[in-house]
Formats: structure tokens, sequence, C-alpha cells
């Protein structure tokens, strides 16, 4: 299908939304390039699908400003803003087959019909269902109707498109499948795309640009890569994969963990003395096994317990202190591992987090996330 839409630049300005007492949108702001796909990651009730909502005309904010390529669209109409949106439950027409369900939004435009029915086979031909234009949808998967759903939304060449959680009410493989797809048919048609889910893999494997919300407000938005390992605060580090939790002293700019110095490499914070915590992602924990007769030290734990998860295992170490931690392991490591064993664990320095209180007002739910210099791998007390 030619590609004849331009993906837009997309800006949200200062929005804000509230239903009752409850803030959806708190002065949310975010920017989307052309041709970008930009997911909006986020717990249940922060703010994404509004966001989305707001910027597909479903419903209007309360302030604020929406802005594609250079012009104001806060009030104009759904039907006036050219861009499409795939729903989670699919929303196709059981009496139609699935060919003229994609051509529905061209005959709601009055396209004629020969241009109607090849520009729905080229958006069919796009998703790999034109041999099945002449079926009813309650003849196909899950996954072929969501296909269905996507080849409607690519028929009407929208400069945006939106993606409500598309993948969510399908199962574990199809959604993987299924979100490769969606990708390959972004960058192959050049649209700017936002796509909410609440599932991070998803998110990361997809994106360009992922921007975790919180309580209405964008934490941060950032590629992949760089929200993994450089979050911006305590709650887009928690939040995007998995963390241990180490209490932590922060002196004159350093981080200890019992004796234990770690130098931190930058902070925002304004304290150079108080409580921290240290975050470490399981693959920065190295798992190491103790023979019986080597006596008991401060980074030995005990083994309470051991996840399988195919091509990686977690391991859950409780430490002297009582403490828990995480280190990741391979299958033929975890061979090895039995729960009740005494291990000894060490950390990688260079993907360690340090979160430390800022001196802002005790309301404020927001803590900084500093990361750790790179240096030797230290012991865990």
């Amino acid at each position: 299908m030619p590609n004849e839409a331009v993906g837009a630049e997309v800006e949200f300005r200062d929005l804000n939304k509230r239903y009752g007492h409850t803030k959806a949108l708190d002065h949310f702001n975010c920017e989307f390039h052309s041709g970008e796909l930009v997911v909006l990651l986020g717990p249940s009730g922060c703010g994404k699908t509004t966001a989305l909502r707001a910027l597909t005309g479903l419903m209007q904010v309360d302030s604020g400003q929406i802005v594609v390529n250079g012009r104001d669209i806060t009030h104009t109409s759904a039907a006036k803003r050219n861009m499409a949106m795939v729903f989670q439950q699919y929303s196709l027409f059981p009496n139609m087959t699935v060919r003229q369900n994609v051509e529905f939004g061209l005959t709601v435009r009055k396209v004629d019909s020969k241009r109607r029915v090849r520009q729905a086979m080229e958006a069919l031909e796009m998703v790999g269902l034109a041999n099945q234009a002449d079926k009813y949808t309650h003849q196909m998967s899950g996954g072929q109707q969501q296909r269905v759903a996507l080849a409607r939304a690519l028929v009407l060449r929208p400069a945006v498109l939106a993606l409500d959680e598309p993948l969510s009410a399908l199962d574990a493989k199809v959604r993987v499948q299924l979100r490769g797809e969606i990708r390959r048919l972004q960058l192959q048609s050049g649209l700017t795309t936002l796509f909410v889910t609440h599932d991070q893999e998803e998110a990361l494997a997809v994106a360009d640009r992922v921007g975790v919300m919180k309580e209405g407000k964008l934490q941060q938005i950032a590629e992949p890569w760089e929200l993994y390992n450089e979050p911006a605060n305590e709650f887009v580090a928690t939040f995007i994969g998995e963390s241990s939790r180490i209490p932590a002293v922060i002196r004159d700019g350093s981080a200890f963990v019992g004796d234990q110095e770690i130098p931190i490499l930058k902070t925002s914070t304004k304290r150079t003395n108080g409580e921290a915590t240290i975050l470490v992602r399981p693959e920065s924990v190295q798992l190491e096994m103790v023979q019986p007769h080597v006596p008991r030290l401060a980074n030995q734990g005990v083994v309470k317990n051991l996840t399988f998860l195919g091509s990686t295992a977690k391991v859950e170490v409780e430490m002297p202190s009582g403490i828990t931690l995480t280190a990741q392991i391979t299958p033929s490591e975890s061979m090895m591992v039995t729960k009740g064993q005494r291990v000894a664990l060490r950390i990688e320095p260079k993907a360690v987090l340090a979160v430390a209180p800022d001196d802002v007002p005790q309301a404020d739910p927001i803590k900084v996330v500093t990361r750790v210099e790179e240096k030797q791998p230290s012991q865990v007390s």
C-alpha cells in the first residue's frame, strides 16, 4: 500500500483532566516526533489512556493544548483529526466480511467502491490476511481479528495511529508475534504512533521511546535502554524491571552499605548526609556456591526461592541483615542451586542505583535516583 500518510509531529502542552476529585492528567507535557512510536506505560489509573483518548478527540481536556504539525486541534472534532485508533476488544462488525470491515472507514468517507476494494486489499496484504478477505470475523482467531482491526486503521492512512492496549486480550505467544508485526507495520507505514500498555516488556520491545506515567504526570520519557539504565527517579527505577533494595547511608557524596563505601557518580539531591537505598538489578548480582567447610561471611546468604524462566532463572537470597537480593543466573547454573543452600553474592557496581530522599516537602512522592560509578565488583553485607 503506498505510503500517502506522513507521520505527524504531536505535542501535549500542559494538559489537565479531572474525573471528580481524581487528576487523570496533571500538567501533562509530551512531544512525539514524526514517524516515531511512543509507548505510554504505567499502572492502572495513571492517565495513559486518558492522554490517548484526548489525542484522538474521544474526550476533551479541562485545560491545555494538543498541537499536531503546529496546529492546535484541542477543540477539533475526532472526525476531523485524521487519526485512527485500535482498541483492545477489536470492535469489528460480526455481520460483515473481513474486507467489508476494513472498507468501513472508507465508506464513511465516501470513497468510491473500486478504490475502497483496492485499498482494503492492500491493507489486508500488509497484515497478511489478503487470502482471508471473504471470511467473517467470528471465523477467525483473536490474533487474526486484531490484524483485521489494524488493517482497518491503516487503510485510512492516518497521520497518527493510536493503539489502546491492543494486545492485552491475546495469549502470550500471539502477543509476542503480533507486537513484532505492529512494529514492522509502523516502520513500513511511517506513522506517528501512540501505543498505550501496562506491560513493560511489551513497551521496551516495540518503542522508539517509552514514557512512564504516574498519577497523571509524565515521570520520564526516553529510549528503552536509557529508561532501564538511567531512570529519572525512584518510581521509574522500580517500575521498569526488577530491583533488590538495600538500605544505605549517604556521607559526603558516597553511599555506605555497612563498612563498604560506594562512590556516587552524580546526584541531584542537596543532601550530602542521610539515609539512602541502593537498587540492584538481578543481572548485576553474581552468585557463587559456598563449600560447607567455608566460614560464614557477611556476603553470604541462604537461598529462599528459585524461579525457572526458560532462558534465565531467578534466585532469591536472604542475607544475614534480613534483606533479600535477587540474582539472575543461567538455566545450567540453576541446576546446582537448591533452597536452603548457602551462597555468596557480589554486585557489579556499574549497574547499581542509589536512591536518596531530596530536601523537598514530604508530600512529594518523587525521590532522586543516582547511578553508581563503575569500579571493581564489591561484596554485599
